[in-house]
């Protein structure tokens, strides 16, 4: 290089720029800053998406399928069964499990138990 010496400079990246706009320094303690035009509140998800007595049998039976499918194609082609076997049993057992929880936890806010949670139809 013809004994050229080059120094480079420190580019800030655009992440380390952003993370120090975020906070500001008030009092010896870091605030986010928040901006109420950037931060708007989403709109609510419509009742047929976010009605948990619905979406996670659906969800739980995919999964299931999912896995019998994967079964399938083990017992007939000889396909090893892999990760996304495991996969799929592991969505459908802990899909079950969860949408047990919430049906027990359903049935108690119905029957107006103390600990029940709130807001569950």
């Amino acid at each position: 290089m013809g004994g050229r010496l080059v120094i480079r400079r420190r580019t800030l990246h655009a992440h380390t720029v952003d993370a120090a706009r975020e906070f500001r320094p008030i009092r010896d303690r870091l605030v986010p800053i928040r901006d109420t035009a950037v931060m708007r509140n989403p709109p609510a998800l419509p009742q047929r998406l976010s009605d948990v007595s619905v979406i996670a049998p659906i969800g739980t039976i995919l999964w299931l399928l999912g896995a019998v499918a994967l079964y399938v194609a083990h017992v007939t082609t000889g396909r090893p069964l892999d990760i996304w076997f495991t996969t799929c049993v592991a969505g459908a057992v802990l899909g079950a499990i969860g949408y047990g929880i919430f049906r027990w936890q359903r049935a108690a806010a119905r029957r107006g138990s103390r600990t029940a949670q709130e807001g569950l139809r």
